[in-house]
């Protein structure tokens, strides 16, 4: 039987997130949502991140996706 991710001394993470665009006078707007996989590892200097998914949990993205996300 394998070791799971966390006997392995892997923890796993999810965060979510929103992106919103601001302009002079104009009303925000949603820029893209979605949500980070992460998988962290434990070393002696303590949680380093191991690997990072993003997943973007809408269809269409405003523009050009230059802003790393």
């Amino acid at each position: 039987m394998e070791a799971s991710p966390e006997q392995q001394g892997v923890v796993q993470a999810e965060t979510v997130f929103a992106v919103f665009r601001n302009r002079p006078s104009q009303a925000s707007e949603v820029h893209s949502v979605g949500r980070y996989l992460d998988e962290l590892v434990r070393t002696p200097e303590g949680l380093r991140l191991q690997s990072r998914r993003c997943i973007l949990d809408g269809d269409t993205v405003l523009n050009s996706l230059i802003y790393p996300l």
